[in-house]
């Protein structure tokens, strides 16, 4: 049951080349939930993508949180096509922490110190 209305058929008049389709399916669903897509710098909402025809390649971005940023290159195939990626947690791990600078404010924007 989806309700969208058939594309294309009211209008015959239009030619113009169709958008190449482009879906996303992401994993695991935890990083699906709250994924944000990002095709060519452009935010999409959900996972389908339109591309203008005629794109060679798209570059994605995709991020989650509680979940590394991905960022690949794919070539576009055909009018449309599936993108499957598996997102990697970030690790909570606490050797990653850059080591804390005694000489630096640790806001980096304060400034009130000196009244």
């Amino acid at each position: 049951g989806s309700a969208a209305p058939a594309a294309g058929s009211a209008a015959p008049t239009v030619v113009e080349a169709k958008k190449i389709k482009v879906t996303f399916n992401v994993k695991p669903d935890a990083a699906a939930k709250d994924v944000k897509i990002t095709v060519d710098g452009n935010e999409i909402t959900g996972a389908i993508a339109e591309i203008a025809p005629g794109t060679k390649s798209i570059k994605v971005e995709a991020k989650a949180s509680g979940y590394r940023t991905y960022e690949k290159k794919f070539d576009i195939v055909g009018d449309e096509m599936g993108i499957e990626f598996e997102m990697a947690k970030r690790s909570s791990g606490s050797n990653i922490r850059p080591p804390k600078r005694p000489d630096r404010p640790p806001s980096g924007g304060g400034g009130l110190i000196d009244i």
